[in-house]
């Protein structure tokens, strides 16, 4: 392998330092390497040759690309690919964490408990693949990782499409693909489907519970032949405390006939904690276990009422430290959140955000110290779990707050076991710095734009106290970005501040999910590089946790762009799950569904986002321009009036309203909106776009066309859309429309082109 690796560092030593050697298998050999473009460290596998050879360098990149598309927080992404003087590699994030291999290493047979949740959590991963038409092909211990005590899939890069005309099968040029200790009878012999990865599951799941894979041998093809002719012992042999209904879930993944087996779905469905105990099996007439927690937030008692928001982050780092253990699901802050001042008992709050348990507080406050008083309930019954005081001077908040999350952490064993150690990590030494960071994001989550300017001032303050206080970067990081994202700040002015602040964050804390999110965004809204801006949201969607914000954005700035509505929904009701009662998640499916054609789907999901804030603008913008395109103009009128009210007359609602106005007749009142933005624009920045879009509606497209120029050349933010937004529909004839899309790398995705075979961000490598 030294003359690959030679050849391989001549090919990509300008994009890729190998620094070290990780492991090697009997696929691949894999190798720390140094990401130069991004600064980050990702795994390097190189194929061995025998591999290269039997897959060929088209079929080894087309494979990974498929792999590439695949978008799940229990799969490892694929960043890249390459073929280098026939050395075929491809990378993938470094993931710090032990293996499944090496836990078991630590410990075999592992705890039933611990291999249920391990068990559940790949077959969550490879339903996921299977669904969108991938095989794993080489499900093993060594292959699934434990970052956070949770399983994640590793390796799809040689996966291959569930086609029955795809390229034959390695076997026939004497290769085996797979690994023989976990291989189905029918992957060794050529010819399999996904139940084979459901074999294999159940080989990985016998070995976690009786300390040794179902079948062992003297040779690869002894192992192969005893898995197509012999049953395995029974896992109760050996291991009593195995209840019956897991043994019977092992005993049919090892079916020998793929037709006997579950599909993964099934697996993943079984072993789901909310329908098994332990050791009855199926729950009968017994209480499901706490597992998911909703954080409130707490009430200010101070004497002067001016502590509020200590209060809210003070909660906001028990969500944080609560959403990092192994076990617990915590709902989003945005819906935690919304219920601040619902008049509703406790069982009923849980019941909106779906939380089986409560935490709330109160803060009271003598001089610098603060007593802190908090109950933890269970939501189904209405009874305390506990109720506690907790006390310390204000510079002791952090150890406050990680005394609480222990607490709530034993209070839940045993659903989790995550060892109980220092949760909660006080992300500044400088209290002033962080209670102006406290007040930044107070001033953030307000969404207006004289909120962003306090927001700033705050952040700015306590970055200069602090310069190493990461999360301070990136609040500025979102501030700048949602100021350009409301057009209410040029992308000149926006793009250099975000990238500035989101760089610094990375640079303090690397990985920063946030942070990643937020540079995602940039390189997707202003620099139209689609394929570096995946990358970037793929690495934040394999932290944990994955906060809600960030599946929002690459759904509503990479994956609506770009046309890939299916991966878009998904995307964001994952988030919804998460953040059960945010607006802006159900309206972003709104937005997805109005740009993906389905209006009256478009209507429902706007509905039910002014159901959990009614004064929420961007909600009643969009539904003004669902109900414009389902031909229903007068309610569209009212509707984008009542956006207008409530945005302060925004430049970005306006357009839509002369549009519908135009469509009723109103062409006056349509002029006269048009002459309002050009009065705005004497004293107040408005986007060219939203000269572009009152145009349209209005009828005068060459001028349109002017408008559209002159915003891309300032990158507008709302031209992310271009290829799917309804109003450019009218556009898609004319060449100036189509050299636009060509710019934006977004021609593949206009209405009317022939749908996209290749992976995200194809379009931008045209450019």
């Amino acid at each position: 392998m030294t003359d690959l690796l030679e050849r391989l560092i001549q090919h990509a030593g300008s994009r890729y330092r190998i620094e070290r050697e990780l492991g090697r298998g009997g696929m691949a050999i894999v190798y720390l390497a140094l990401d130069l473009r991004h600064h980050r460290q990702v795994a390097l596998k190189v194929m061995h040759p025998a591999i290269a050879l039997a897959l060929g360098a088209d079929r080894f990149l087309r494979e990974i690309q498929i792999a590439a598309r695949l978008t799940h927080p229990r799969i490892v992404a694929v960043f890249d690919s390459g073929e280098a003087d026939g050395v075929l590699y491809y990378i993938m994030p470094f993931i710090d964490a032990l293996t499944l291999r090496q836990r078991l290493e630590q410990q075999a047979p592992l705890p039933v408990r611990e291999a249920v949740g391990i068990a559940r959590d790949v077959a969550r991963a490879l339903a996921h693949a299977h669904a969108h038409g991938v095989i794993h092909r080489d499900v093993k211990p060594e292959n699934i990782m434990l970052p956070g005590g949770e399983a994640v899939v590793t390796d799809f890069g040689i996966a291959r499409m569930l086609d029955p005309g795809a390229a034959p099968q390695l076997t026939e040029v004497g290769v085996i693909v797979g690994t023989p200790r976990y291989m189905s009878p029918e992957q060794a012999a050529g010819s399999f489907d996904d139940r084979a990865d459901v074999y294999s599951l159940g080989c990985v799941l016998y070995e976690m519970l009786v300390g040794h894979p179902p079948f062992a041998g003297n040779t690869p093809f002894a192992v192969l032949s005893r898995h197509a002719a012999e049953t395995p012992p029974s896992v109760r042999t050996g291991r009593p405390d195995v209840p019956p209904w897991l043994e019977a879930v092992v005993v049919r993944t090892l079916a020998k006939e793929p037709e006997q087996r579950p599909r993964a779905s099934e697996v993943q469905a079984e072993l789901d904690p909310g329908s098994r105990d332990l050791t009855t099996g199926p729950l009968a007439g017994q209480p499901p276990p706490l597992r998911t927690v909703a954080v409130l937030p707490f009430a200010d008692l101070s004497s002067a009422a001016d502590h509020g928001y200590l209060c809210d982050g003070i909660a906001e780092e028990l969500l944080d430290a609560l959403s990092r253990v192994s076990g617990i699901r915590v709902v989003s802050r945005t819906s935690s959140f919304a219920l601040r001042e619902a008049a509703l008992d406790v069982r009923e709050k849980a019941r909106r955000v779906g939380a089986d348990a409560v935490l709330e507080g109160s803060l009271r406050t003598a001089g610098d110290r603060l007593r802190i008083g908090v109950q933890f309930t269970n939501a189904r019954d209405g009874i305390q779990l506990w109720s506690r005081r907790f006390e310390g001077s204000t510079g002791e908040v952090f150890a406050i707050e990680d005394q609480i999350t222990r607490a709530v952490v034993e209070a839940l064993r045993p659903q989790s076991d995550t060892p109980v150690h220092t949760l909660v990590r006080g992300p500044t030494a400088n209290l002033e710095a962080y209670r102006l960071y406290l007040r930044g994001r107070q001033a953030l989550n307000r969404r207006t734009e004289a909120a962003f300017e306090e927001c700033i001032a705050h952040l700015a303050s306590a970055a200069a106290l602090d310069p190493r206080f990461a999360m301070v970067q990136v609040a500025l990081a979102e501030a700048h970005l949602l100021l350009g994202v409301y057009g209410a700040r040029p992308a000149e002015e926006v793009i250099p501040r975000t990238l500035a602040a989101a760089e610094r964050a990375l640079e303090l804390m690397p990985g920063l999910a946030e942070a990643l999110a937020a540079r995602a965004t940039v390189r997707a809204v202003y620099q139209w590089d689609w394929t570096e801006a995946e990358r970037d949201f793929l690495a934040a969607l394999q932290r944990h946790p994955v906060p809600a914000s960030g599946r929002l954005w690459y759904a509503n700035y990479l994956l609506v762009p770009l046309g890939r509505f299916a991966e878009a929904r998904e995307q964001l009701e994952e988030a919804q799950r998460l953040d059960p009662l945010s607006p802006s998640v159900s309206a972003s499916l709104g937005q997805a569904a109005l740009f993906g054609g389905d209006f009256e789907g478009a209507i429902a999901y706007h509905r039910t986002a002014l159901d959990l804030a009614p004064g929420f603008a961007p909600a009643h913008h969009f539904l003004g321009q669902a109900l414009i395109e389902a031909g229903r103009i007068e309610e569209a009128i009212a509707t984008l009036e009542r956006a207008a009210e409530l945005s302060d007359r925004s430049p970005d609602v306006l357009p839509a309203l002369a549009g519908a106005r135009a469509r009723a007749g109103a062409v006056d009142q349509a002029e006269a909106l048009l002459q309002e933005l050009a009065d705005r624009s004497s004293d107040h920045y408005v986007s060219p776009l939203a000269f572009a879009i009152t145009l349209l509606g209005l009828g005068r497209t060459a001028a349109a066309l002017d408008a559209l120029e002159q915003a891309a050349a300032v990158r507008a933010a709302g031209l992310v859309w271009l290829a799917v937004r309804p109003t450019f529909a009218v556009l898609a004839g004319e060449p100036r429309y189509r050299a636009l899309l060509d710019r934006l790398g977004l021609n593949r995705t206009a209405r009317g082109a022939q749908p996209a075979t290749e992976p995200a961000g194809a379009g931008s490598r045209s450019r």
